[in-house]
């Protein structure tokens, strides 16, 4: 998930090369862990960098079902859902988060978030 993050910087930030290395990363991880063929077509950075996100969705929620306290699984998804605009389950994802992370050192971050996610749907 680190290795993900550190993508999507990367990325954000123009440094391609660098986030290609580090979603390639992410996918050697995510099929050693969870046992998951990736396919050399369409590896995470291209499904991330296409918009496709269902396949890294598909393998966040495969990650929180071996593991529910995999907390940072839960927060790519918020990102996940509100670049896409699905309000609705980043929300969703935001108050399981807040409820199974009462003592998290990042509650008052996801609490915003989720606020803004709330501000947007009453819009």
């Amino acid at each position: 998930m680190l290795y993900y993050q550190q993508a999507e910087s990367q990325s954000d930030s123009g440094r391609k090369e660098e986030a290609v290395a580090a979603f390639e990363k992410a996918a050697g991880f995510c099929r050693k862990r969870f046992g998951e063929t990736l396919s050399r077509r369409q590896p995470i950075s291209g499904l991330h960098k296409t918009a496709a996100y269902e396949r890294a969705e598909s393998m966040l929620h495969r990650a929180l079902e071996l593991d529910e306290e995999l907390h940072e699984a839960r927060v790519m998804l918020i990102n996940m859902y509100t670049k896409q605009n699905r309000w609705n389950d980043a929300l969703d994802q935001a108050k399981i988060y807040l409820s199974k992370n009462p003592k998290s050192s990042h509650r008052a971050d996801i609490e915003r978030i989720k606020e803004q996610i709330e501000r947007v749907l009453r819009q």
